[in-house]
């Protein structure tokens, strides 16, 4: 009987973020680049150029986080094009 061994895979870590007025584009570590609707983080959305500029990643680039606000996404989300969750959004209207 053979068995398929893999390594389990690291996961995703950004290096860097940059918007634009509708979405913004994460550079990650292994050189790929997200690039993410702004409609998909309403608070990201509705918050100001000088809110979304202030970021900062936290462990090894697997979570950005915007401190002004009390915004954190999980870069592993991003990857699998997971969007904000209902919560989230109801919690900042």
């Amino acid at each position: 009987m053979n068995t398929l061994q893999t390594k389990p895979m690291k996961p995703a870590q950004a290096v860097g973020v940059t918007f634009t007025d509708l979405q913004f584009t994460v550079a990650l570590k292994d050189g790929r680049y997200l690039t993410i609707p702004l409609w998909w983080y309403p608070h990201l959305e509705r918050a100001t150029r000088a809110e979304r500029k202030n970021w900062k990643l936290l462990g090894t680039g697997v979570v950005i986080q915007w401190p002004d606000l009390d915004e954190f996404i999980e870069v592993e989300h991003l990857v699998r094009g997971r969007k904000a969750t209902a919560l989230r959004e109801l919690a900042t209207t």
